[in-house]
Parts: C-alpha cells; sequence; structure tokens
C-alpha cells in the first residue's frame, strides 16, 4: 500500500520539478512588465512626481482626499476642512480657518473695497491648479494693480463636486455673511447634472481618505486608449450621423432643474441686493448655449470663456492627461475673458 501512494506523489513531484520553474519564470516576467509599463505611464502622466511618495498619493477624488467634511449647512452637505495645509492633485492645498481654499479675509467687508463671493466646483476651487494661479486670484490681481481708489477681493468658496443647488446654499449659509456687491458663478459642464436625492436627504458620511500611489494608473490608460477605439470605430461605421436633437429628454430634465435654480438666485440677488455674474468656465461650448439662454431668461449676466479655446488643443489645457480639470494655462484665459467682460459691462461700480 504504502509504494502504491508514493507513486502519485513521484509523479507530482516530477511534473512541478519540470513545470514550476517555467511558470515561476513567466510569473516574474509578467510582474516586471506590468511593473515597468507602469512605470513608464506614470513618468509620461506625471513626469517626475512618479518618483514622490507625496505627489503620487495626492490623486484623489475629492470625496477620498480626506479634504473635506460633513457641512452643517442645510443644502450645503459637505465643504472643505478648515487649515489643512497637504498635496492634492500633485499641488499644494491649502485652506483658511473658515475652510476656504484661499487666504483669510474679514467677516466685516472694509472701507472701500469691492468684494466678490466666487461660488463653483472643482474648476473653481481649482483642482491641481496653485491657488495664485486660479482664475479668480488672477482678478484680483490684476484690479488691484490698477492702483484704483477702491479695493477688490474676490472670495473663492469653490469646492470640488458641487453641484448648482449647492451653490444656492453656499450663497445663503456662507457667502452673504461677508456682505458681497457681486457673485461669480463658475459654471461648468457638470453644473447641468441633476443632484442624488441622497444628497440631500441623508446626513453626509465622510469617506476614508485612498492611498493611490499603489493605484494601477496603466490599467486607467489601457481603458482609455481601448473606450477610444472602440467609440471612433462605431463613429466611423456609420456612412451617415444624424443630426443630435438639441436637447435629450434627460437633458430637458436637467435643464429645467438647472433654469429652477438660476430663478432663485435671482430672486435671491435683488432681495440682498448683489449682482450676479454667470461665466461658463470650460474647453468646449457643449452646454454654453443653452446656459446662455436659461441667464437671458433670468435677466442674469453671462460670459462664455469657452470661445477662446477654439482651434486649441485640449492637451495644453488639462492638469494632466488622465484627469481633465483645466490647468494654470486654461485659468489664465478664464481670468482674461471674464476680466474684460466684467470691465465691458461696468460690473465693478462706479
Amino acid at each position: 500500500m504504502t509504494k502504491r501512494r508514493s507513486k502519485p506523489r513521484k509523479k507530482i513531484r516530477r511534473l512541478l520539478r519540470r513545470f514550476l520553474p517555467g511558470a515561476a519564470l513567466t510569473f516574474f516576467s509578467s510582474v516586471i512588465c506590468i511593473l515597468l509599463l507602469e512605470m513608464i505611464c506614470r513618468m509620461h502622466f506625471f513626469g517626475a512626481a512618479a518618483f514622490s511618495f507625496t505627489d503620487m498619493n495626492s490623486i484623489h477624488p475629492i470625496g477620498l482626499s480626506g479634504l473635506i467634511q460633513a457641512s452643517p449647512h442645510p443644502g450645503v452637505v459637505y465643504e472643505l476642512r478648515p487649515n489643512v495645509d497637504v498635496q492634492f492633485k500633485l499641488t499644494t492645498f491649502k485652506t483658511n480657518s473658515k475652510g476656504l481654499r484661499d487666504k483669510e479675509y474679514a467677516l466685516e467687508k472694509p472701507p472701500d473695497t469691492f468684494r466678490v463671493a466666487v461660488i463653483g466646483d472643482s474648476y473653481t476651487m481649482p483642482a491641481g491648479v496653485r491657488l495664485e494661479d486660479a482664475y479668480h486670484t488672477l482678478l484680483e490681481d490684476q484690479l488691484n494693480r490698477l492702483g484704483l481708489s477702491r479695493r477688490f477681493e474676490f472670495l473663492n468658496f469653490g469646492t470640488g463636486g458641487y453641484c448648482i443647488g449647492q451653490y444656492l446654499a453656499v450663497i445663503k449659509h456662507k457667502a452673504l455673511p461677508y456682505d458681497p456687491d457681486l457673485i461669480l458663478i463658475g459654471f461648468s459642464r457638470a453644473d447641468a447634472n441633476i443632484p442624488d436625492d441622497k444628497l440631500y436627504s441623508q446626513p453626509y458620511q465622510v469617506k476614508k481618505k485612498t492611498n493611490t500611489f499603489f493605484h494601477l494608473f496603466a490599467a486607467d490608460w489601457i481603458r482609455g486608449k481601448t473606450l477610444y477605439k472602440t467609440i471612433r470605430k462605431a463613429i466611423l461605421s456609420q456612412e451617415e450621423t444624424p443630426e443630435p436633437a438639441i436637447l435629450e429628454s434627460d437633458d430637458e430634465e436637467k435643464f429645467a432643474y438647472v433654469d429652477s435654480v438660476l430663478g432663485e438666485l435671482k430672486m435671491m440677488s435683488e432681495q440682498h441686493d448683489f449682482a450676479v455674474l454667470v461665466a461658463y468656465v470650460a474647453m468646449d461650448e457643449e452646454k454654453s448655449g443653452i446656459v446662455r439662454e436659461l441667464t437671458a431668461r433670468h435677466g442674469l449676466q453671462f460670459v462664455d470663456t469657452s470661445l477662446s479655446f477654439k482651434e486649441t488643443r485640449v492637451s495644453d489645457h488639462i492638469i494632466y492627461p488622465i484627469d481633465h480639470h483645466p490647468n494654470y494655462r486654461a485659468n489664465q484665459i478664464f481670468a482674461r475673458v471674464i476680466y474684460d467682460y466684467l470691465v465691458q459691462e461696468k460690473l465693478l461700480g462706479d
């Protein structure tokens, strides 16, 4: 019995001695290839930051960044934590004592000061751009260099992931106490999305910060390329491309929502005596036309920065290849277009 049982074991050992070295070599070769591909992708996407643990561990969605907390204000849902000083999307990210990504401002408006409350999402926060390169900082600096009799303050209430419904709550609970003369809305493409009912009906639960240093960015690149090729092939295979409708059914619902929010914003501006400028801060015109129409319907000022990005390459204006948030060059264009409009329409007071 012992001899019979030992024969299968010997066969298994022989097979392992025969195939295990090859399998191990294949496994370790695959691991090395994956690591090399990952390093190549990281260097392509992030340059020298690919070798920094701190930088590579800063590439988070805002909800997984550790930068936010639940807000005590109804409708705001969540807000930036006060007094943080970290890296976020490869850039230094600091907030003041009130949880604004900005320097400190006194609650009471100083004499001879024109105050602008800037409201927006990650394009306005902004994500992946130094505060000094943000469009609202550039506006403040440029106006104060003119040497006018009044000072200009642009208070940044922008927070990644906000929708236009949250903007109203931010204005009501956070911006109005600063007595703004002008509300500047940085409207991006995502602002037309309707928030999930759960956003307002349930207490906000802060999610645990992720460790993105160990994330496989090569997998993101492969998925992106595959998706791009699939879409391109589908488009080229069509002999005729029908003209798209002005609004799809879900778009009608989205823009009805935006319309109602803008109507509330108009009433709020009349009640509290501040002007409103909606700036379409985006690099394409996909939704600019309907936003222009809706703002005009409510008598709100509107400026479209996307027109200045025609005939330009998207790659020149994004923070890095797998994240299309506008970079400092895009923010310079936003600032220039908005500045020209503010001056032309005399929205900066007498």
